[in-house]
């Protein structure tokens, strides 16, 4: 229930994302803009931030407004180029250290392409696992109740 309240929330976002870049040719700082807003109204949600990274560029519109360094390169990352391979499939990345917390976390990603069928950047959100704690440890006191995280082998 958890990871598709997850889902859901990152597939509004990428339909967001979509209509400003393709409908009203919205820049980087006009997209982050949009990651704000989606990030204030999804944090109770167990959202650190929700943001786009851009193709072209590698560059972030991030939600938290954090700036990456002149070297970093979104399009370089496992969670992006998983995403960007998935033909516009929402998926969830492995558990990974994030650059900015250094906390432990888990991306979920989904591409976004024009229609010509070109990769305009990847609609990304993170959650902390320790967020997934505070969840487990809220239905621990649930009898007879397990969580797990499982993900697919591929």
């Amino acid at each position: 229930m958890y990871f598709k309240n997850i889902a859901d929330i990152t597939s509004t976002a990428a339909t967001a994302f979509s209509f400003g870049l393709q409908s009203c040719n919205m820049n980087e700082d006009e997209l982050e803009e949009i990651a704000v807003e989606l990030t204030k109204s999804n944090t109770q949600n167990g959202f650190d931030s929700l943001y786009f990274a851009f193709q072209s560029t590698g560059h972030l519109s991030v939600g938290n407004r954090w700036q990456e360094p002149d070297d970093y390169d979104t399009r370089n990352h496992p969670w992006y180029k998983k995403a960007a391979q998935s033909d516009s499939k929402l998926m969830f990345s492995e558990p990974y250290i994030d650059a900015q917390s250094g906390e432990l976390t888990i991306t979920a990603a989904k591409a976004i392409h024009n229609e010509k069928g070109n990769l305009l950047g990847v609609t990304a959100g993170y959650v902390f696992i320790s967020k997934l704690n505070e969840i487990v440890q809220i239905l621990k006191y649930l009898e007879k109740m397990w969580v797990f995280y499982l993900k697919k082998m591929e």
